[in-house]
C-alpha cells in the first residue's frame, strides 16, 4: 500500500540534478502535534535551508541542487509544497563529482534494532579528490554526520523530528506505519557504495 497514511508525519524529497540526471533523497518527520499547513511549510523552510545551506557547500559543484518537495503523509491525498531553487545550486566543492552512481552511505540509527528501525542516506555528488581507491576521506565522511545532526537539530526547533518509517514487519504489511525518532547518526565504514539507478538514463 504505497499510499498507506503515516501519522504525523512529512515526507521531503530534497532534489538534485547530477550530470543531466536527477537524484534525490527521501527523509521523514514527524510532528507530535500533528500535521497542518504551518507545520509543513516550516518543515518545509527548515529543509531547503539546511541542504543548501549545510550539506549542500560539502558536495561537488557537478551536484546542482533544484528545490524540495514535502508532503503530507498523515492523510491520504496530504496537501504538498514546493521550494524551487532558480537556476540551480551548484555544490560547494569545486571538484568535479563521481560518476552517478558513486554514493557514500550515512546511517540513521534509532532506539530499536534491527533493519526496519534503521535509515539509510546515499550521498551524491562526491568530489574527486574526497576518494582514495575504494575508501572515503575519513574527514568528509565525519562532516556529513556533522550536517545530518544539524538537520535533526534544525528540526527539532519546530518541535519535529527526523524518524525512520517502517512500512512492514517480517515482510508482512503493517495495518497502520510505525515511525521511530533518529537518536543518532554514524557511519558503519568508509567504504563507497554504487546506486546504479542514478547512472544517466537508468531513474532515479
Amino acid at each position: 500500500m504505497p499510499n498507506q497514511p503515516v501519522p504525523n508525519t512529512i515526507q521531503a524529497n530534497v532534489r538534485y540534478l547530477l550530470f543531466g540526471q536527477l537524484v534525490e533523497n527521501v527523509y521523514h518527520i514527524e510532528s507530535p502535534n500533528g500535521v497542518d499547513a504551518q507545520v509543513l511549510s516550516d518543515v518545509l523552510a527548515q529543509m531547503a535551508s539546511w541542504a543548501s545551506l549545510s550539506l549542500h557547500p560539502l558536495l561537488s559543484q557537478s551536484l546542482v541542487f533544484t528545490g524540495v518537495v514535502v508532503t503530507n503523509l498523515s492523510i491520504e491525498g496530504g496537501g504538498q509544497l514546493a521550494f524551487e531553487q532558480v537556476g540551480g545550486l551548484p555544490g560547494g566543492d569545486v571538484q568535479v563529482s563521481e560518476p552517478g552512481n558513486v554514493s557514500y552511505c550515512i546511517s540513521l540509527r534509532t532506539a530499536r534494532i534491527g533493519r526496519a528501525y534503521r535509515g539509510r542516506k546515499y550521498i551524491a555528488g562526491m568530489p574527486i579528490d574526497k576518494r582514495t581507491g575504494n575508501t572515503v576521506n575519513a574527514g568528509w565522511a565525519g562532516a556529513l554526520v556533522q550536517s545530518f545532526q544539524d538537520l535533526v537539530a534544525v528540526l527539532q526547533t519546530i518541535n519535529c523530528f527526523l524518524v525512520v518509517v517502517s512500512r512492514t514487519l517480517d515482510l508482512v504489511e503493517r495495518l497502520v506505519p510505525v515511525t521511530e525518532t533518529v537518536v543518532s547518526i554514524t557511519t558503519t565504514d568508509l567504504f563507497i557504495d554504487s546506486q546504479r539507478r542514478r547512472l544517466t538514463g537508468r531513474g532515479q
